[in-house]
């Protein structure tokens, strides 16, 4: 899950940028088949997010974990 424990996500993307969610890493699955919608060819999408996740997409290269890193005062002046 990610943070706020949001466990699913729905969407419409032109076909490239399907593809390219489809690498990054998530568990990707069309809701139907492809539409032409004025110029795009748009497609419904569904997206599955669970403990996995972040791992996933870590993996693929396009999730780091934040870091954090304290800086005094001073150094900032």
């Amino acid at each position: 899950m990610l943070t706020g424990d949001i466990t699913d996500y729905t969407a419409v993307a032109n076909m490239p940028w399907f593809r390219q969610i489809s690498r990054f890493g998530w568990k990707c699955r069309a809701l139907g088949p492809p539409r032409s919608i004025g110029t795009e060819m748009l497609i419904a999408l569904h997206i599955e997010i669970d403990d996995q996740t972040t791992d996933q997409l870590e993996d693929s290269g396009i999730y780091s974990p934040p870091r954090y890193q304290l800086t005094e005062m001073a150094a900032l002046q």
